[in-house]
């Protein structure tokens, strides 16, 4: 099934200053239902990327700051790729999002929960579901496995 990310990631991208106070990216994740901020240094370039599962995994931490805390090896993949290679690329990195460049501009984000609202758009999707019930069979045989191991997270 070749499915482009270019259809499904958000292109709203909220960015936080790496000196920000985590209280702070937690607020403006709160305020806006997000669970993913960009963060930038004073210069406006992308230097990592922060999750709600960053935030909580560091709650009881002395950490203050969000560059402490950030994912700092990002990986992106370009719009034209397809889902399936963001999911490969999600479970075999243990994340809940990637970045989606145009060139070597970020464009967007595609999360795990983007993936489960088109799952459940095709899923409603009557006409669909025949092929689609044979797609999501392959799919779990190939990624259950993983998925369903205790150690991941």
């Amino acid at each position: 099934m070749q499915i482009s990310l270019s259809h499904h990631m958000s292109e709203k991208l909220i960015v936080i200053p790496h000196d920000a106070a985590i209280e702070d990216a937690f607020m403006k994740m709160k305020s806006r239902n997000i669970r993913h901020l960009l963060v930038a240094n004073q210069k406006g370039q992308l230097v990592g990327l922060l999750s709600e599962r960053d935030l909580l995994r560091n709650l009881n931490e002395n950490e203050i700051f969000v560059e402490s805390i950030m994912t700092k090896n990002l990986v992106s993949l370009d719009v034209e790729d397809n889902l399936e290679k963001a999911i490969d690329l999600m479970v075999t990195r243990k994340q809940s999002s990637v970045l989606v460049r145009k060139n070597e501009t970020i464009v967007g984000i595609i999360t795990s929960e983007d993936m489960l609202v088109l799952l459940q758009s095709m899923l409603r999707n009557e006409k669909n579901q025949p092929k689609f019930v044979d797609e999501l069979l392959t799919f779990f045989e190939t990624y259950g496995k993983k998925i369903s191991d205790p150690n991941y997270v």
